[in-house]
C-alpha cells in the first residue's frame, strides 16, 4: 500500500470498485444482461460476465441525448437540471431523462449563444451572443428579460465575479468587459477594462475575485487585477489559447492551448511548474476538484482526460464522446463530471480513482537498470552516476550509492547482503547493503556490460567491451573461467543449472552456449542481427527466449539450439525478458513504449501496455505482485496485471473506457462495428479478452476478423477457450469463423494450435463440416533445410516418431550414416499439435471414439488421420490377430464335428472349450468397454452363437435328438456368419465386408418389390390353371413356379394361349427387369462403396482399433501428448482420390452446409414467431 509523504512525489492505493452509474442505468442493464445469457458452458464463464458488465454500467458514463448540438453547459443549483445552448439561437433545460424547456430565440445567428452561465440562486440564465450581445434569461420560463450591449463581435466567453455583482465578458473585438448586473436599466453599456493583442478566447475569475485570465489567439495569457484595475501579468505560450482556468485555491493557473498541451503556472509567480501532454487537439475546458488534487480536462479529439496533481501517474482517458468535447461541469459534490459533446449528447462520468500506477523522479540521466529484492526494495541506477534504493511499499528513497562515472551494469547476490555495480570506467563495486559502504572494488580488464549472479552460488559471471565471459569466485574474487568466443562486445547473460548451461549474448547477434564448469564452447544460436539486448531461461528449462535491438523476439529450443518461432511485434529495442513463475507467460518491454504480454504455450500476444516514454528497463517483484519500468530518467510502478484480483482492463492505451463501451454494447446485444484495437484488451481478473465475447454471443464475423488478425487466443481464467465456447454453446457459425482463417494463423506461427488441440476430441464429437481442413494444415511438411534430403535405399519407410519437440531432428529417425547425399529421396513431416495416441490410455481412446461418432467423413481422408490408424493398428492388430486366430481353430473343429463326427459328444469338447474362452473374453470386454460394447452389432451376433454352442452342448450331452440336425445347421451358419468378421482384419478384404454390409442394405427395398410381384404373378398363374376351390397345395405349387421363373426354372411344355400370355408378360417383369434392377444396383452400390473406400475401412480399423485398446485397461492412465513426426519417401501423403469422386465430395459438403442454413433459418423464424406469439398472448 502507498501512501502520501511528503518526499514523495506519488500516491498509490488500491482501487476498489465503486458504484459509478444511477441505479436505475445499474438495473436496466442487469436486466437485459439476465435475459441474454444463455445456459452453463464449460469453464462457466457466465458468472464471470454478469461481474464485468455490472462494474462495465457502474464506471461508465450516463448519457443523455439532447436535441441539438450544445455550445455550452452549466447546471442549475435549484433542481440539477442541464442549461445549455449552442449557436444556432437555441436554449433549452432537460433532466438526465426527459427536454422539460426548448427554445428559439431567433432565426438570425446574432443570438447563437456561445457561452452560458447560472446564478447561484438558478434565477437567472446568462448567455454570450455572435452578435456581440449578452442576453439574461429568467429560469423558470427562459424568458428574455435583459440585453447587455458594448461588444462590436462575438463574445466568447462570460463569467460571474464571486459576488455577482458583475459579469465579466471576453469577445472577438479583442476586449474583456465588467457588466453591472443590479441596474434597473434594460440596456446597458459595459466598461472595458483592458484590451488584448488578439482575440480574447476565454477567460476565467480567481475564487478571490480579484484577478482575471484571459487567453488569446496572440499565444499570449493576460493576468488583470480588478481590485487595481491594471494588468498584472503577460504569460506568454507557444499556440493560441483554449481555456484558462484558477484552482479553488488560486494555488495554479491551468492553460489549455490549440496545440493540445496544458501547462500548470504557479501563481503569483507565473512560472510553469507542470504541463500535461496526451491530447492529440485543442483543449476545450478545464476543471479543478475542489481538493486540487485532479484536473479534468475536454478536448476536440472527443475525450476528457483526468490528471492527477498530487503525482506523477499516467491520466486516465474518459471516452465516451464520438465528437468534440465542448464544455464541463463538476456535480456539486464533487463526485460527478458532466460533459456536453458536439455529437448531442451530455454524459455523467464517475470522477474515476487513479489505479495502482505510480511514477519516482529522481535521476537526471538515463536510468538504465533496475532490480526489486525480496525486501522489497528497488534499485535503479543511471549516468548521472547514482545508485538510488527506494522502498516500494512508500516510494521514499531509502539510500544513494554515488559512483564517479556513468554505470551500466548491476546485481545483487544471491543472499542480497550485496549489490554489484559496474561503471564505464572499468570498476566493479561491491556495496554492503547493511552499511551502504564499498566493501571492495575490482578493477576490471573490460568494461563490464552485463552482470549474473548465479543463483544459491558464490558464482559471478560477467559480460565485458573485450568480447569476453567471465566467470568469478566471490568468495576470494578469483577467476574460474574465462571465455572468449565472442567475436563482439557481450551484452546478456542468463543461466541454466540442471545444465550447468551459460547462455552469453553479444553485439552482433550471437549467442553463445558455455559449459559454466569447463572452459568449454558447446555451440552458438545464429539469428539475431543486432545486439542481444536481454536473454531469459524459461521456468521449466525447455526455452531460452532473447531480446535485440532488431527489435525481434526469438525463441529458442534450449536441448535442440534451434529458433523454435521469431515475433516480430515490436517497433524498437527490446530492452528485457521477464518468464512468470507459473511458466505460462512471458513479458517483453521496450523502447516503443509498450510492455507486451505473451502466452509460452502458443507464443501468442495476450495484451500489451503503453507508457508515456520508451521503455530502458523492467523489473518484476519476487512475488510478481507489480513490475517496475523506466522510461529515460524516472521509473513507473505499476500493479502486475497477471496478478490483480479486482475489475481492471488493460490494453495498448489509455482508453479504457472505450474498451469498457465496446464490450457492453457486444454483451447488450446491440451493434458494434469491429474494432481490432479492441482485440488487444484483456480483462482481469478473468483473464477474458473480446474474443471469447464474440464466441459467447454468437458473433461470428467480429470472430472471424479478430482471428484473421492475430487477435489473441487463449483460455480464460477457467479454462474455456472462444473455439471450446463455440462448440460447448453449438455456435456452428464461430467455429466456421475460426477454421476459414486456421491456414493463416499456422503460416505466421505454427505454435498456434496449441489451445485448438484441447477442442479436438469435442470438434470430432459435433462433426463440425470443414474439420478435415484442420487435419490436413495440421501435418505440414517441415521446411529445416538442414534436414537430410536423402537416405539409403535399404531404409524401410516410413518412420514415425513422437517427440516433445515441435521440430523434427534427423538424428531421431535413424542412425546418421543411414542419411545420404543420393539415393532414397525423403522428406519430414510435423505435426502442429500434440497428441497423446499410447495404446490404451484414456485420451487415446476418447480421440478414436470420437473419430467413430464424427460425421465430417472427409477427416477420414486426411494424410494425418490415416498415418494415425495405420500406425495405431500396427500396434494393436496383435490382438485382433489373437482373437482371429481362436475363432480360427474354432471354425475348424466345429468343421470337423460337422464333418466327421456329427452326435458324438465326446467330439464336441474341442469346439465347446474354444467356444467357452471366447465367452470369457467377451465378458472381459464387456466388463471394460462397458455401453460401448453394445453399440457393436457383430457382438450381438457373437453372444448369440456363444450362447447356441452351449445350448447345443447342454442339448447334445443330455441325449436330446428332436432337430438337432437342424440346430447344428443354423449354429454353423451363425459361426461361419460371424467370421466374415475377421476379414477386417486384412486391408485388401476390409473393404469387401462393408461392400456385403452394404448391398444387404440396398437390397432390402428390391426385395420387397420382387416380393410383391412373385406374389401378383402366382395368383395369376393360380386363377388360369383352374384349380378346384380351397385347393391351398396348389397355390403354393403357382408361387414356387413363380419363384423358380424368377432364376430362369421353367417348363412351357403344357402353356395354353392365355399362358403364353401371362409367360410373356411376368419374363418381362420378372427376370428381364428386375434382373437389369438388381445389377444396377449393385453396380451403384459398388461404385458407393468404392467411394467411400477410405471412409469404410477407417472407420472398421476405429472399431477394432477401440476393441483392441479398450482391453488394456490397466494403461489407462498412461502417456502424454507428443507430436508426431514422420520420415516418408518424397511424394504425396494425401489419399488418393478420382477428380470425379472430388467434385461429388464437395458437392455433398456444399449441401450439407446449405441445409444447415436452411435449418437455421428455419429456427430463427420458429423463434420469432413463438416470440410474437407470445407477446399476443400477453397482450
Amino acid at each position: 500500500m502507498y501512501r502520501e509523504t511528503s518526499n514523495s512525489y506519488f500516491t498509490l492505493k488500491r482501487m476498489n470498485p465503486t458504484s459509478a452509474a444511477p441505479d436505475k442505468f445499474s438495473h436496466a442493464k442487469s436486466i437485459i444482461l439476465h435475459d441474454l445469457l444463455g445456459k452453463s458452458i464449460a469453464g462457466d464463464i457466465r458468472d464471470e460476465l454478469t461481474e464485468i458488465i455490472k462494474n462495465c454500467s457502474e464506471t461508465l458514463p450516463v448519457p443523455v441525448r439532447i436535441p441539438f448540438i450544445g455550445n455550452s453547459l452549466a447546471i442549475s443549483p435549484i433542481d440539477g437540471n442541464f442549461v445549455f445552448g449552442s449557436k444556432t439561437s437555441r436554449i433549452a433545460i432537460c433532466s438526465k431523462t426527459e427536454i422539460i424547456k426548448d427554445k428559439r430565440l431567433s432565426n438570425s445567428d446574432n443570438e447563437g449563444i456561445t457561452s452560458i452561465i447560472l446564478q447561484k440562486n438558478g434565477k437567472y440564465i446568462f448567455t454570450a451572443c455572435k452578435g456581440g450581445m449578452i442576453q439574461k434569461f429568467l429560469y423558470a420560463n427562459l424568458e428574455l428579460i435583459g440585453t447587455l450591449y458594448g461588444h462590436d463581435k462575438q463574445v466568447n466567453d462570460i463569467k460571474l465575479i464571486p459576488d455577482e455583482k458583475y459579469l465579466i465578458s471576453g469577445s472577438q473585438d479583442c476586449t474583456v468587459r465588467s457588466w453591472e448586473l443590479f441596474t434597473k436599466e434594460k440596456s446597458v453599456q459595459g466598461r472595458v477594462l483592458f484590451t488584448s493583442p488578439g482575440i480574447i478566447m476565454t477567460l476565467d475569475i480567481s475564487p478571490s475575485g480579484e484577478y482575471i485570465a484571459a487567453g488569446d489567439r496572440s499565444f499570449q495569457i493576460t493576468i488583470f487585477s480588478i481590485i487595481n484595475n491594471s494588468q498584472s501579468a503577460i504569460i506568454k505560450s507557444t499556440s493560441e489559447i483554449g481555456c484558462v482556468k484558477f484552482s479553488p485555491s488560486m494555488r495554479w493557473l491551468a492553460v489549455g492551448d490549440f496545440e493540445s498541451n496544458i501547462t500548470l503556472y504557479r501563481f503569483g509567480s507565473w512560472d510553469p511548474e507542470r504541463t500535461f501532454t496526451g491530447h492529440s487537439d485543442k483543449i476545450r475546458d478545464l476543471l479543478f476538484t475542489f481538493e486540487e488534487e485532479v484536473l479534468i480536462s475536454g478536448s476536440k479529439d472527443s475525450t476528457i482526460r483526468v490528471w492527477s496533481l498530487n503525482s506523477y501517474r499516467n491520466e486516465i482517458v474518459l471516452s465516451g464522446h464520438d465528437k468534440s468535447v465542448r464544455s464541463l461541469v463538476l456535480s456539486k459534490d464533487q463526485q460527478f463530471i458532466h460533459s456536453l459533446g458536439k455529437d448531442t449528447n451530455i454524459l455523467t462520468w464517475k470522477i474515476p480513482e487513479f489505479d495502482d500506477n505510480a511514477k519516482c523522479r529522481a535521476h537526471t540521466q538515463t536510468i538504465w537498470k533496475l532490480l526489486i529484492s525480496k525486501k522489497n526494495q528497488i534499485f535503479s541506477n543511471s549516468d548521472d552516476g547514482r545508485v538510488i534504493i527506494w522502498d516500494a511499499n512508500t516510494g521514499l528513497k531509502i539510500q544513494e550509492l554515488d559512483h564517479f562515472d556513468g554505470l551500466f551494469a548491476m546485481a545483487l547476490t544471491y543472499d542480497e547482503s550485496q549489490l554489484i555495480s559496474c561503471t564505464d570506467g572499468g570498476l566493479m563495486i561491491f556495496w554492503n547493503l547493511t552499511t551502504y559502504q564499498r566493501d571492495k572494488e575490482i578493477v576490471t580488464e573490460g568494461v563490464v556490460k552485463t552482470l549474473l549472479a548465479v543463483p544459491d552460488t558464490n558464482i559471478l559471471v560477467t559480460g565485458d567491451s573485450d568480447f569476453r565471459v567471465v566467470v568469478w569466485n566471490l568468495m576470494d574474487n578469483s577467476k574460474l573461467q574465462t571465455f572468449r568466443a565472442h567475436k563482439s562486445e557481450v551484452w546478456s547473460l542468463a543461466y541454466y543449472d540442471p545444465y550447468k548451461m551459460l547462455f552469453s549474448g553479444d553485439d552482433s547477434g550471437t549467442i553463445i552456449v558455455h559449459d559454466i564448469n569447463s572452459n568449454i564452447f558447446l555451440h552458438e544460436m545464429i539469428g539475431h542481427t543486432d545486439r542481444i539486448q536481454a536473454l531469459e531461461i524459461s521456468r521449466d528449462g525447455e526455452n531460452l527466449i532473447s531480446g535485440c535491438r532488431d527489435h525481434s523476439i526469438r525463441i529458442w529450443s534450449v536441448n535442440k539450439n534451434n529458433c523454435l518461432h521469431i515475433i516480430n511485434f515490436h517497433t524498437d529495442v527490446v530492452r528485457h525478458i521477464h518468464c512468470t513463475q507459473n511458466g505460462l507467460y512471458f513479458m517483453a518491454c521496450s523502447e516503443d513504449h509498450l510492455i507486451s504480454l505473451w502466452d509460452m504455450k502458443n507464443y501468442s500476444m495476450i495484451s500489451t501496455f503503453k507508457l508515456k516514454e520508451g521503455i530502458i528497463g523492467m523489473a518484476v517483484s519476487p512475488d510478481e505482485s507489480y513490475i517496475v519500468a523506466s522510461e529515460n530518467c524516472d521509473f513507473t510502478i505499476m500493479p502486475n496485471p497477471l496478478t490483480v484480483n479486482y475489475f481492471s482492463v488493460y490494453g495498448p492505451s489509455g482508453e479504457k473506457y472505450k474498451f469498457m463501451k465496446y464490450i457492453s454494447k457486444i454483451m447488450l446485444a446491440e451493434y458494434v462495428e469491429h474494432d481490432p484495437e479492441m482485440d488487444k484488451w484483456i480483462i482481469m481478473p478473468y483473464f477474458l479478452n473480446t474474443l471469447h465475447l464474440y464466441s459467447y454471443f454468437n458473433m461470428s464475423e467480429h470472430l472471424r476478423l479478430a482471428v484473421a488478425k492475430n487477435g489473441p487466443f487463449y483460455p480464460s481464467r477457467n479454462g474455456p477457450t472462444p473455439l471450446s465456447i463455440a462448440i460447448e454453446k453449438n455456435f456452428f457459425e464461430c467455429i466456421s469463423a475460426i477454421f476459414k482463417v486456421i491456414d493463416k494463423m499456422a503460416i505466421n506461427n505454427m505454435f498456434c494450435f496449441y489451445y485448438l488441440e484441447r477442442s479436438l476430441i469435442d470438434l470430432n464429437y459435433k462433426g463440425f463440416t470443414g474439420l478435415d481442413k484442420f487435419y490436413r494444415i495440421a501435418l505440414k511438411r517441415c521446411t529445416n533445410a538442414h534436414l537430410p534430403k536423402f537416405c539409403n535405399e535399404s531404409v524401410k519407410l516410413p518412420i514415425t516418431v513422437y517427440s516433445d519437440f515441435i521440430n523434427p531432428k534427423a538424428e531421431n529417425f535413424m542412425s546418421m550414416d543411414n542419411y545420404t547425399k543420393e539415393g532414397k529421396a525423403i522428406m519430414f513431416l510435423q505435426t502442429l499439435v500434440k497428441f497423446n495416441l499410447t495404446i490404451g490410455s484414456r485420451d487415446s481412446l476418447k480421440f478414436l471414439d470420437s473419430l467413430r461418432l464424427c460425421s465430417d467423413i472427409d477427416s477420414f481422408e486426411t494424410p494425418l488421420i490415416q498415418h494415425i490408424l495405420n500406425e495405431k493398428w500396427i500396434r494393436v492388430s496383435w490382438v485382433q490377430d489373437i482373437e482371429g486366430g481362436f475363432y480360427c481353430v474354432y471354425l475348424v473343429l466345429l468343421a470337423i464335428y460337422t464333418i466327421r463326427y456329427p452326435g458324438n459328444k465326446d467330439a464336441f469338447y474341442p469346439p465347446f472349450i474354444i467356444n467357452s474362452i471366447q465367452a470369457a473374453y467377451g465378458v472381459y470386454l464387456i466388463a471394460v468397454a462397458g455401453k460401448y460394447y453394445w453399440t457393436i452389432f457383430w457382438n450381438y451376433l457373437d453372444i448369440i452363437r456363444i450362447l447356441m454352442t452351449i445350448t447345443y452342448a447342454v442339448l447334445l450331452w443330455n441325449d436330446f435328438e428332436y432337430g438337432m440336425n437342424e440346430f447344428l445347421g443354423i449354429l454353423t451358419f451363425v459361426s461361419w456368419a460371424r467370421g466374415t468378421t475377421f476379414f477386417r482384419i486384412f486391408s485388401r478384404t476390409r473393404y469387401l465386408i462393408n461392400l456385403i454390409r452394404e448391398v444387404f442394405q440396398d437390397i432390402f427395398f428390391f426385395l420387397v418389390i420382387l416380393f410383391y410381384s412373385t406374389i401378383a404373378f402366382s395368383l395369376i398363374s393360380y386363377v388360369l390353371y383352374s384349380v378346384p376351390v380351397n385347393d391351398d397345395t396348389y397355390y403354393f405349387h403357382s408361387l414356387t413356379l413363380a419363384y423358380e421363373a424368377n432364376i430362369g426354372d421353367y417348363d412351357t411344355s403344357d402353356y395354353g394361349k392365355y399362358y403364353w400370355l401371362y409367360f410373356f408378360a411376368y419374363t418381362i417383369i420378372n427376370p428381364l427387369i428386375m434382373l437389369n434392377l438388381i445389377i444396377n444396383l449393385m453396380g451403384n452400390t459398388f461404385d458407393k462403396v468404392q467411394e467411400g473406400k477410405v471412409i469404410a475401412d477407417s472407420l472398421e480399423l476405429i472399431e477394432m482399433l477401440i476393441e483392441g485398446e479398450t482391453l488394456l485397461i490397466w494403461r489407462r492412465n498412461y502417456g502424454t501428448k507428443h507430436y508426431i513426426q514422420i520420415c516418408i519417401e518424397e511424394k504425396d501423403l494425401g489419399v488418393k482420390r478420382s477428380p470425379a469422386l472430388k467434385k461429388i465430395g464437395a458437392m455433398k459438403k456444399q449441401l450439407i452446409n446449405i441445409q444447415q442454413y436452411i435449418d437455421k433459418c428455419n429456427d430463427e423464424e420458429n423463434q420469432k414467431l413463438t416470440e410474437i406469439f407470445d407477446t399476443l398472448k400477453r397482450g
